[in-house]
This record gives C-alpha cells, sequence and structure tokens, in this order.
C-alpha cells in the first residue's frame, strides 16, 4: 500500500501544477482522488471493495464512489473536477439525501484537493451535518489525520475492520433543556489501538466549533468519544 503522506504530496504538487487550468471531473479522479483511495487502503480495482457509478437501485443517480466493507456501502464520494465550488447547496442535498436514503452514514465530497466530510444520519439540518473540511494543498488542515479516518485498514478478519458511527449528544442545561454541546473523549472495551490514537489526535488538533462531538465505534468492541 503506498504511503499516505507521499502520496498527498504528489498530490499536493499536481494540485499546484493544474489549479486554475480547468481539467475535468475524469481527470481529477484519475491523478488526484484515486492515490488517495489507494493510500488509505481501498483497492480501486475489486469490487468488493470500491464501486464505481454506485446506484442502490437502477433509476438512482450514481455516486462516484461507494466504499465496501462486509459487501456493504459504508462511505459515499462524490468527486467534482478540481476547483468545482463545494459550498453548492445541490451537491450537498443531494449527496446527503442519497446517503440517508440508502443508510450510508459517512459521505465525502472532493474536487481531488477539498475534502468536505459529513454524517448524513446526524439529527442537525442538512448545512451543520459536516464533520471535517480539509484541503491537500494547505497542510495546516492536517489532511492526512482526517483522511486516515477513512482508510481501510490491514486487518486479520472484517470483524477488526473499522465501521465508524455517529451519535449527536447534548449535555442537559437549566431547566432540563437541552444545553451546549460538551466536548469529551472516553472508550470502553478492548484496549485502544493505533486506530483509536488517530482519532484522539485529530480530535486534539483539529477545531470544529460547529459540529458536535461523536462516538466513533468499531467492531474489535471499543468506542470512541471525539470531540470535533
Amino acid at each position: 500500500m503506498p504511503d499516505l503522506d507521499a502520496v498527498l504530496g504528489t498530490v499536493r504538487e499536481r494540485i499546484e501544477k493544474w489549479q486554475g487550468q480547468g481539467i475535468g471531473e475524469q481527470d481529477t479522479k484519475a491523478t488526484l482522488i484515486v492515490p488517495v483511495l489507494r493510500a488509505l487502503g481501498w483497492d480501486t480495482e475489486d469490487l468488493e471493495d470500491v464501486k464505481l457509478e454506485y446506484k442502490r437501485k437502477p433509476t438512482d443517480n450514481p455516486v462516484d464512489y461507494a466504499l465496501v466493507l462486509l459487501r456493504e456501502p459504508r462511505l459515499f464520494i462524490e468527486a467534482k473536477a478540481l476547483g468545482a465550488h463545494l459550498d453548492d447547496q445541490r451537491w450537498r442535498y443531494q449527496i446527503l439525501s442519497y446517503a440517508t436514503v440508502a443508510g450510508v452514514e459517512w459521505v465525502a465530497l472532493t474536487d481531488g484537493n477539498e475534502y468536505e466530510i459529513y454524517n448524513s444520519h446526524a439529527t442537525v439540518p442538512a448545512e451543520k451535518k459536516l464533520f471535517r473540511t480539509v484541503r491537500i494543498a494547505d497542510p495546516s488542515t492536517r489532511p492526512a489525520e482526517t483522511l486516515r479516518l477513512l482508510s481501510e485498514r490491514a486487518a486479520p478478519g472484517p470483524s477488526d475492520r473499522p465501521v465508524l458511527e455517529v451519535r449527536v449528544r447534548r449535555s442537559p442545561g437549566r431547566g432540563g433543556a437541552p444545553g451546549p454541546i460538551r466536548p469529551g473523549v472516553r472508550s470502553r472495551g478492548n484496549t485502544p489501538g493505533p486506530r483509536e490514537a488517530a482519532v484522539h489526535a485529530a480530535g486534539r488538533h483539529q477545531s470544529l466549533a460547529r459540529t458536535p462531538p461523536i462516538d466513533l465505534r468499531f467492531p474489535g468492541g471499543f468506542t470512541t468519544r471525539c470531540a470535533p
């Protein structure tokens, strides 16, 4: 598996070279997105790992990438051409709506440089479902830390593969009314491993004031609460 940091460095150079030259969506996928997916452990040539132009039903609009674990899509990625304005609400609502119907919690919208990662099942309005935004061309956003949360990690068996689940929680306020969202990190069950350490690091270094804490649950038996 290619080293993620090295791949991100190569992709960063390509972004600097081609930004503003109007490269299309297919070139963006081939040169910027697919290398990152491979570095995250997803075999883009194996239909048990990655399905292209995924449709839940034949009449549905396709999703560019469905990342699959245990024969079920776990993450949707919708790709746009490099430099596209990802803040277009039509794209956000389309992919979030489809993910909700398909039962897929995690969604990434990307132009090969910027990655907007959403939790489609968070019980908040669509514009507040954003979990994190990173830009490969801007190392200060710590893209490697966040993108590693989307990796398919090498494991001896299916039960050790990570599955991310989100629960939005609020602490009680005065008079029993919902209070402010309070961050915290906790774990239970099995001894935390490298995956939990990555989640802790992401929570420490990235400020996500717009997003409530999430519980990341892994089939290995432990749960990590990640403060955004």
